[in-house]
């Protein structure tokens, strides 16, 4: 592998003398292999006696395993949805929060469906999880993967984020962004990451992140938790732009991950001038733990800022509630958005 220079001149920046470990982890180390227990399907403590291949456990997440086999994916087990391979800095973006059963979540750049199956699994049966994917084809990857885990509390949708708010303002005690990235973090498990790097490419995901974020925000309800990632490096995806969010909705405040994945990640950078406490937000770097790279900070929104008590769109629609006749011409009406909501809680 060999990296572009200037990216290794932006991650010198960065990071300083550190960053040649990151360039050796990036260059001479194999991608490492790893899987969840899909809880939906199986408890931990079960699978593993009968687990077909190595797994050792991985320290911030319950359900998380170490794994050196090659091609898990021929096994039945991963047939059968008890594992799904995931990479472990991805698992630590949803154990920086403490999913609580029966939440609401909105996972809303959730193909190919890793932290989508995580977040059903932890909420549970009393809770929800919608799954939104705008490009199509990802869509039916997520879709196939949502059935096989067995996640019977997911609805999978294939939306642009801009029209989420529109069902689902203040809906959510926990939003996702997993956004679209530039990909640094995946450099040396995809060598096409490699390839179509370029900081203009890093500009463009920067804008694209911040329009689903603006579109995102508006679905979490008072006291809830917006959760950003992406798995690439640069400042302008990550740091900044967090600070560009909050500068824009001061009803938000960047508070500390949970503290098992702490210990396991590095610091933010902190950035010249900012008010904000950067460092609380947390990097996954391949020299300092085995996985590939990743970015996420939790954001809590305040509750006093909220539309409404906390109890669901559904209320902000019934207390807004346009006329049955009015809905029935509009034929997207509040009232009948009401309607579609209990539904389809009533089914979950």
């Amino acid at each position: 592998m060999t990296l572009p220079e200037e990216f290794k001149k932006r991650m010198t920046e960065i990071l300083g003398s550190q960053a040649e470990l990151l360039f050796e982890a990036l260059e001479s180390e194999e991608p490492v292999r790893a899987f969840r227990v899909n809880t939906n399907k199986i408890k931990v403590e079960d699978f593993l006696p009968i687990c077909p291949f190595d797994a050792e456990k991985i320290p911030f997440c319950d359900d998380g395993f170490y794994t050196t086999e090659q091609n898990p994916g021929t096994f039945a087990a991963h047939a059968a949805g008890m594992v799904y391979m995931q990479d472990p800095a991805a698992m630590s973006t949803v154990g920086a929060v403490e999913v609580r059963k029966g939440w609401k979540i909105l996972d809303a750049c959730a193909a190919p469906g890793g932290k989508t199956a995580q977040l059903s699994a932890y909420t549970g049966d009393d809770g929800i999880v919608v799954a939104n994917e705008y490009n199509a084809k990802r869509c039916r990857v997520l879709l196939e993967n949502v059935e096989r885990m067995g996640c019977r509390n997911v609805v999978v949708l294939n939306l642009d984020t801009k029209f989420l708010p529109d069902v689902y303002r203040e809906y959510f005690d926990l939003a996702v962004v997993d956004a679209p990235c530039s990909g640094e973090g995946m450099f040396r498990k995809n060598s096409n990451a490699i390839e179509e790097w370029s900081t203009d490419n890093i500009f463009m995901c920067r804008d694209r992140q911040r329009y689903i974020l603006e579109n995102v925000a508006k679905c979490v309800r008072g006291g809830g938790i917006l959760l950003y990632s992406t798995c690439t490096f640069s400042l302008e995806e990550n740091e900044k732009n967090i600070k560009w969010f909050l500068d824009g909705h001061p009803e938000f405040e960047i508070i500390p991950v949970a503290e098992k994945v702490k210990k396991y990640t590095a610091d933010g950078i902190a950035l010249p001038g900012c008010v904000y406490d950067m460092t609380l937000a947390r990097r996954f770097y391949p020299h300092i733990s085995p996985g590939e790279g990743q970015f996420f900070a939790v954001l809590r929104k305040n509750a006093e800022t909220s539309e409404k008590s906390g109890d669901g769109n559904i209320q902000y629609i019934r207390k807004n509630k346009v006329s049955d006749k009015k809905a029935s011409r509009q034929g997207n009406g509040k009232a009948e958005i009401a309607g579609m909501l209990e539904a389809a809680e009533d089914f979950l």
